[in-house]
């Protein structure tokens, strides 16, 4: 991002500047181009000329670092330094803008010039307002772009637009979660180019399938768990599928050295080890073809789209439209289901018990602190009297969670899975997070995901309702697995990120 430094009386020598530049239309395309060949230079501004030739004002290069939940420095994340945009590019995704009536940018600078060119070159029946006098330097005013020194001059004087959709833009580079932001229509010029420019982002060379779009869904899997990564590609499979109905979306979770819970670094697709491909054409047609969007980006909350997937989407309706279970996973959990289910089950009621790690200083506080044990079963006894469930579906990872319900008086009415389980309590185990537990262990993470995939699906499947300690990822996947049929549902603790559910 390049931004706009009015000069004062602190000019510095002609020399000190690497470039000097005349004020116009394209500045903000030449220090682009300037900063991407010359890396070594992006500490430095360039000065830029009036019509008569003298110094009117600096450009400096800010890399678009931004912060997440107040912009502290140990949350920084890299979002997209728009290097080679073009705003004529004809893959461009409108939809955002399309949607506004009304644009009011905060400060003028390198994204929102572009954006407001961008919007009267395709929209220009859209109206503009700009609360920095410096947009008066690049546009003239008109009857569709004014420039306005407050919100209150354009709330006293321009009342006629208040009935309109109008999007508030700033320049911010820092984000939190915030789902009113999209009742409230405001973004950041950040998030708008990421809206744009997404769809630009593509495999080239290839020839086949000229008539189809894709949406290749590529990336590392890293220290994500099985929830966290089908949250991952069904936001992104569900926001591509919407546009339009023409791009299809197709996901490769595969990096050789990837050092995940599930591959261990093969290099196999992490996806399709235990669920379907979402497209039937091979992902070897798919690198092959000429219409692909690379989608490989680790955070989301930059784009648009998927942010309102992850604060407006049906959860439920994305596992029904996409999450298939391959034959060997779909045989495995219909043998578990056999052995743990008795045929004749009647009524059950799915409890989990998440402990372990939602106790540890690390996570705890963020995540909200679980029932123990105890209370669990106190709350089980509870519910068994009164809504008369013939059994209990324990689904736990917490050594301490299992002995409780094991050495109850309902202990002939639990049902489980077999599986190794930890005991928090050991000090090699004590304020470690799950995963890293499971590497001491030297865990089978194919298998053990095989399990946990089992035992979400009997919580879905086979039970009439279900309680949690936590509102967890499980609680969530059984949730949205179920599709509305539980007659109730509780988790007794909430965390600060959950699911549309």
């Amino acid at each position: 991002m390049i931004l706009i430094n009015e000069l004062g009386s602190s000019l510095k020598p002609a020399g000190d500047y690497p470039l000097t530049l005349s004020h116009g239309p394209g500045v903000f395309e030449e220090a682009r181009d300037y900063y991407r060949d010359h890396e070594g230079d992006r500490n430095r501004s360039l000065l830029v000329l009036n019509s008569e030739g003298g110094p009117f004002y600096e450009l400096s290069w800010v890399s678009n670092n931004a912060g997440i939940n107040g912009g502290r420095q140990k949350n920084m994340v890299h979002v997209e330094d728009f290097w080679q945009y073009d705003v004529l590019d004809k893959t461009l995704d409108f939809e955002l803008i399309r949607r506004g009536e009304v644009f009011i940018f905060d400060t003028l600078e390198e994204y929102s010039y572009q954006l407001a060119r961008i919007i009267r070159s395709r929209f220009p029946d859209r109206f503009i307002f700009f609360l920095d006098p410096k947009a008066s330097w690049f546009f003239e005013e008109s009857d569709c772009l004014h420039v306005v020194s407050s919100l209150n001059e354009f709330y006293n004087n321009y009342s006629y637009f208040l009935s309109k959709s109008i999007y508030h833009v700033s320049s911010r580079r820092e984000f939190t979660f915030d789902g009113g932001m999209y009742l409230h229509k405001r973004y950041c010029t950040l998030q708008m180019m990421e809206g744009l420019y997404w769809t630009t982002k593509r495999l080239t060379g290839g020839v086949l399938h000229r008539d189809k779009v894709f949406c290749l869904i590529k990336n590392a899997v890293g220290s994500e768990g099985l929830v966290g990564m089908v949250r991952y590609v069904l936001y992104r499979a569900s926001m591509a599928s919407k546009k339009n109905g023409y791009i299809i979306p197709a996901v490769e979770l595969a990096e050789k050295g990837d050092n995940n819970q599930f591959s261990h670094g093969s290099g196999e697709n992490v996806w399709t080890m235990f669920f379907e491909q979402l497209t039937d054409i091979p992902l070897e047609e798919i690198h092959n073809s000429q219409n692909v969007i690379l989608l490989t980006e680790q955070q989301f909350m930059f784009n648009p789209y998927l942010l309102e997937e992850f604060y407006c989407g049906d959860w439920k309706e994305m596992f029904r439209k996409f999450l298939r279970y391959n034959e060997t996973t779909q045989n495995y959990i219909d043998e578990l289901t056999k052995k743990v289910i008795p045929e004749e089950a009647g009524r059950i009621l799915g409890v989990i018990g998440r402990g372990t790690d939602y106790r540890s200083s690390k996570i705890g506080g963020a995540l909200g602190n679980p029932l123990d044990g105890y209370e669990m079963l106190d709350k089980v006894r509870e519910l068994m009297t009164q809504n008369q469930y013939d059994w209990v579906f324990l689904a736990t990872e917490d050594q301490a969670v299992f002995d409780v319900f094991m050495g109850s008086d309902i202990a002939d009415k639990v049902l489980y899975v077999p599986q190794p389980r930890v005991d928090y309590s050991s000090s090699e185990n004590n304020d470690k997070i799950l995963l890293e537990i499971y590497a001491q262990e030297n865990r089978d993470g194919y298998q053990d995901t095989l399990r946990y995939l089992g035992i979400l699906d009997i919580l879905a499947k086979r039970c009439c309702a279900l309680i949690a300690s936590v509102d967890c990822g499980s609680y969530y996947y059984a949730i949205a697995l179920n599709d509305g049929r539980y007659e109730y549902t509780k988790a007794f603790a909430e965390t600060s990120v959950g699911f549309n559910s």
